[in-house]
């Protein structure tokens, strides 16, 4: 991944109360335009255009359970039987991503139980893959999905 990013082509619209817009292809739905989602719909668009995930196997913004706390993870995808196999956390494109960023992501990823981690700042992106000693090591590439 470290060819600049394609920039994706985004369905936009001013809401009800004058807001910008943008289709999630995944909640299918619009919702708020904000930078941190600009970068999101950009990493969904790539993740079904370059490596083949359905947007129906992807969860947006979903609940989970970190010990007492209830917290959300930006984006999980999962196999086709809903096993989390990527969990993804998406920054501002001015926000460095931080090992403070990591950990928050290493921490849901143990909650999830999902094998990768990305980080993505559209500018910047941080991959992790999950070995068989559940250690995480740094990857050079997020995996096609696994049809089967």
């Amino acid at each position: 991944m470290g060819d600049p990013p394609k920039i994706y082509s985004l369905e936009c619209r001013k809401g009800i109360t004058g807001i910008e817009e943008v289709w999630d292809p995944a909640r299918k739905k619009f919702v708020t335009l904000t930078p941190e989602e600009w970068v999101r719909q950009q990493f969904i668009r790539m993740l079904k255009d370059q490596y083949q995930y359905p947007y129906s196997l992807m969860g947006v913004e979903k609940g989970l359970k970190y010990h007492a706390l209830q917290k959300r993870t930006d984006l999980i995808c999962f196999d086709r039987q809903g096993k989390p196999v990527l969990l993804a956390e998406f920054k501002h494109p001015e926000v460095a991503l931080t090992e403070e960023t990591y950990f928050q992501s290493a921490l849901y990823m143990h909650s999830v139980g999902a094998l990768w981690i990305v980080l993505h700042n559209f500018k910047e992106t941080l991959i992790w893959r999950k070995d068989e000693s559940g250690e995480f090591i740094a990857a050079s590439s997020i995996p096609i999905f696994n049809a089967s």
